[in-house]
């Protein structure tokens, strides 16, 4: 008796549509009991009014079908229970709460008819129920909702949805899970191609800092005669086809001329570090007695301030691993040690109305950097970037343009506002969702349509 309490009793601050699915999903439909030993359990609903119906008559009838009696004895009409449960966020509380709906179908139906099933699961949903559920879901599972359908204006069993439902979900999770899986197992695989953080002296401690290079100071600044000495570098890297490249590039501002080496299967940050040996070589060539590298990428400045000496007195490891592109890395500092480097860092945020003589060389470079491709290449890449905005499109939920935005931020994709709306300008999914909002209900305006 204090097992059956247990599994029937109402809860403190339970919702009875929830109790009464508890009650079903325990099994109260096969529990057959007299009028007396149904007054023996006591107060189950923690409610008079549907305790005093359960066990007043005198056969036996399965509790299931005393609760159902009870409540409808209570609450006489529908409106009479009020139940807003608010926004679900997970897909089961999802199908829980789709349940709970299908409850109020069942208790309010004829509970007299014996041909009707009194199983919540064998309830057909109906557009009313559908359009609570959908308003209640957060918008990251419109695309799940989506999919269910409605054959000649009849809505799927209760059951059938939760079925559809879960394996929805469970594609999608897997989807997911598969992508991740396979991000973690490529940055695995390249994992030589990180570099370090950016950003002025980044994780070196005072003690372990160790003077490379001078610090040099503004182009604008620079004495005349060694203006002539100063070089701008910066690389990058662009995918082409099913290939990575990379370029690097060095401008010469006092004679308006430009170096590049290109390569492919690297990053954009190898191209900015590559870029130091053309520089070194025309500095070695021409015998300066100085060299004023100019370059707006922190790694680079940071490595020859002060890390490849650090490196180079650590083995070339960082916290007993080899450090990112040592053999690089290596040679460079091999050519620094018989040549005088200034370095200095161009600040490449800045708007054209602040824009100084350096800004615009760091410009000048940052345009001969850029990869050119045939108009072939174009097309493929924009093909690969719908293909990757289709699926974070999908994968995120079919959200709106922002949202789907942020989620691939979220999760180091780079997607193009453009891209992401023709992406939703062409998701089937997402027209039938709008077409869906555009369909007036069963009654509308205070009359049956027809």
């Amino acid at each position: 008796m204090r097992d059956m309490r247990k599994d029937f009793g109402h809860r403190p601050g339970e919702h009875v549509v929830t109790w009464l699915l508890r009650c079903w999903d325990n099994r109260a439909s096969s529990l057959e009991l007299e009028g007396k030993e149904a007054k023996q359990l006591g107060s189950l609903s923690r409610e008079g009014g549907i305790d005093k119906a359960i066990g007043k008559g005198a056969q036996a009838l399965s509790l299931w079908r005393q609760l159902l009696s009870g409540m409808k004895e209570r609450y006489p009409f529908k409106e009479d229970v009020i139940y807003h449960p608010g926004k679900w966020t997970t897909m089961e509380r999802g199908i829980q709460y789709l349940r709970e709906l299908a409850m109020l179908e069942v208790i309010y139906g004829d509970l007299d008819n014996e041909q009707l099933s009194k199983d919540p699961d064998e309830v057909r949903c109906t557009r009313p129920t559908w359009r609570k559920l959908v308003r209640s879901a957060p918008s990251s599972y419109a695309n799940s909702l989506a999919i269910l359908t409605w054959k000649d204006g009849e809505g799927p069993m209760v059951d059938e949805a939760a079925s559809q439902l879960r394996q929805k979900e469970e594609s999608s999770s897997s989807s997911l899970i598969s992508a991740v899986e396979k991000l973690v197992q490529r940055l695995e695989e390249d994992r030589s191609y990180f570099p370090p953080p950016e950003g002025k002296h980044f994780g070196i401690s005072p003690e372990e800092e160790v003077t490379c290079t001078e610090e040099a100071p503004l182009y604008n600044k620079l004495p005349e005669n060694e203006k002539q000495y100063a070089l701008f570098t910066d690389g990058s890297c662009r995918i082409v086809g099913k290939l990575r490249r990379w370029k690097a590039a060095v401008w010469r501002p006092i004679q308006q001329v430009v170096e590049t080496a290109e390569g492919e299967g690297e990053s954009s940050q190898f191209a900015e570090v590559k870029a130091i040996q053309p520089a070194l070589d025309i500095a070695d060539r021409e015998k300066w007695p100085v060299l004023c590298l100019c370059t707006d990428s922190w790694m680079v400045a940071n490595a020859l301030w002060g890390w490849l000496q650090q490196w180079k007195q650590s083995n070339w490891q960082r916290r007993g691993k080899p450090i990112w592109a040592a053999a690089l890395w290596q040679g460079i500092a091999a050519r620094v040690e018989n040549l005088v480097v200034k370095v200095h860092h161009v600040d490449a945020h800045v708007p054209k109305s602040r824009a100084t003589e350096e800004h615009q060389n760091n410009q000048q470079v940052d345009q001969a950097a850029k990869i050119e491709v045939a108009q072939v290449d174009l097309d493929w890449q924009h093909k690969g970037e719908l293909f990757i905005a289709q699926w974070a499109h999908d994968t995120s939920g079919h959200q709106g343009r922002d949202a789907t935005y942020r989620w691939a931020h979220d999760r180091g994709v780079d997607l193009t506002m453009d891209t992401i709306a023709q992406v939703i300008r062409e998701c089937e999914t997402c027209a039938a969702i709008k077409q869906a909002k555009r369909l007036k209900p069963l009654w509308y305006g205070g009359r049956r349509l027809k």
